[in-house]
């Protein structure tokens, strides 16, 4: 029975890597033979895709619907006015995450210009232009998102055209917090097609602001962020759907104590171990959260190969997936014998969880990497200083742990925060020595961050998709 057509709109690499490396698309192919498009900003995805997806690119999926030429000079008229009086979806982030009070937000507008234009890149809007005016009034947010999500209003010709070429049943918004998807939103609700919000990452509930209206169902990843999409976005708790991390599902699989055995013991033998040595892995971040990472990278391998923590200690240096500078910061590091490597790349899960699976500590600043390893009951150590720099107090790695979605981790006591060289010197050692320290506390992170934890992430996302496109179609 034919479940009727639905589109997945994606608007980066990240959520896209979700979606595809977890086997969502894979599962829903496999279990509907509905017609699957998804919307992304990227033609080199398209050859990533299972087989029967359509792609369509982010911006112009399709030809243009026919509009008179008055009516496009009116469109780009009202965009202009818009953006002068900061009726933006930039601008409504700033006033959502002003109103909130998130602390994200509040040591970000604190950041260089420089720094804050790289904030903007990664969707987190801290300019205190955006603002303007009356920043914290609720009765201007309230009147700025009801003219930017108004009804007369005339979108995008080609995102008009991808709607009108054929009907449309259920639409996805992965990431959903995106200034984007506003052509999007206004031609699914003047079609009353069903919208389906996926948060996607733990941090957008506080930091990526306001979410578009209307939506049938939301997707969390945890029991933190449902409680976040109702205390700050107002969500009631019946259209919110706790699935899981997909991206997580990989990981409950981990094989037998053997299999483990084999696993660790091949890769270590790739760079001259044996198979009783211990893998200490430093995650980079990307550029922009990462200028501290080379002096921190440089000083822990020269301990290593000085034997400060013992002998027989593999040191592994993963970059972050989307940092293309990679081999230039850390050009003076990957010449030493002592670290070895891996090229930026977005990774598939499947190799990230093999690598944990080996990994007796990782090294990070704060990320979601550190659930990764969590995840694999790996010690993990988050670097809360900034190496060999010096930067302005707005600046510092420091204020990074003082972000909203990071303070489960940092209460759980499951994670050893080290906030100068000694300390960072005196946790690999303690976890050298014992892995077992802090289990309690990863166990107690696993439960907070991670759950649902059981392998069935993808499998409730798909199932809860069709559930809506089923209600979508009215088909029992």
């Amino acid at each position: 029975m034919d479940l009727g057509r639905i589109v997945l709109v994606l608007p980066g690499s990240m959520p896209f890597r979700i979606v595809v490396g977890s086997g969502v698309l894979d599962m829903l192919r496999a279990k509907s033979n509905c017609a699957v498009v998804v919307v992304c900003p990227d033609e080199k995805y398209r050859n990533k895709l299972p087989d029967g997806v359509e792609w369509r690119d982010l911006r112009c999926p399709h030809s243009p619907s026919r509009q008179s030429f008055f009516t496009r000079v009116a469109r780009t008229l009202l965009l202009r006015i818009e953006s002068l009086l900061n009726i933006t979806f930039p601008g409504l982030a700033y006033r959502f995450n002003e109103i909130s009070g998130f602390q994200a937000h509040q040591f970000k507008k604190g950041m260089s210009v420089d720094r804050q234009a790289r904030e903007e890149l990664a969707g987190n809007f801290v300019r205190k232009s955006h603002g303007f005016p009356f920043a914290s009034s609720r009765v201007l947010y309230r009147l700025y998102r009801t003219i930017y999500y108004r009804w007369a209003y005339i979108p995008d010709r080609f995102i008009k055209g991808f709607f009108d070429e054929a009907p449309i049943d259920l639409i996805v918004f992965w990431h959903a917090q995106n200034e984007v998807y506003r052509d999007y939103v206004h031609c699914a609700r003047s079609l009353s097609i069903p919208m389906v919000a996926a948060i996607g990452s733990w941090d957008r509930a506080s930091t990526k602001g306001p979410l578009m209206p209307d939506v049938t169902k939301i997707l969390a990843i945890n029991q933190v962020m449902r409680l976040e999409l109702m205390k700050y976005h107002g969500i009631s708790e019946s259209a919110i759907a706790v699935v899981g991390w997909p991206q997580m599902d990989t990981y409950t699989a981990r094989g037998s104590e053997e299999e483990q055995y084999n696993r660790k013991a091949g890769l270590l033998a790739q760079y001259g171990f044996d198979e009783s040595a211990s893998l200490v892995v430093y995650a980079g971040n990307a550029e922009r959260l990462g200028r501290h990472e080379p002096g921190l990278v440089s000083h822990i391998a020269q301990n290593i190969s000085a034997g400060l923590f013992g002998e027989n200690i593999c040191f592994f240096l993963r970059p972050h997936p989307q940092d293309l500078k990679f081999k230039q910061r850390f050009s003076s590091e990957l010449k030493s014998d002592g670290v070895h490597w891996e090229d930026a790349s977005l990774t598939s899960l499947s190799q990230l969880k093999e690598l944990f699976l080996c990994a007796d500590i990782l090294i990070s600043t704060q990320g979601s990497i550190s659930l990764d390893a969590v995840a694999l009951d790996c010690c993990v150590i988050n670097v809360a200083f900034d190496g060999d720099l010096e930067p302005a107090h707005d600046e510092s790695v420091k204020r990074a742990y003082e972000m909203d979605h990071y303070q489960p981790v940092l209460n759980s006591g499951g994670v050893a925060i080290v906030r100068n060289y000694t300390e960072l010197d005196n946790a690999l050692s303690a976890y050298l020595l014992d892995r077992t320290l802090h289990a309690e506390g990863r166990i107690k992170l696993r439960e907070t961050m991670l759950e649902p934890f059981d392998g069935r992430a993808v499998e409730r996302t798909v199932e809860l998709l069709l559930d809506e496109l089923k209600a979508a179609t009215k088909i029992v």
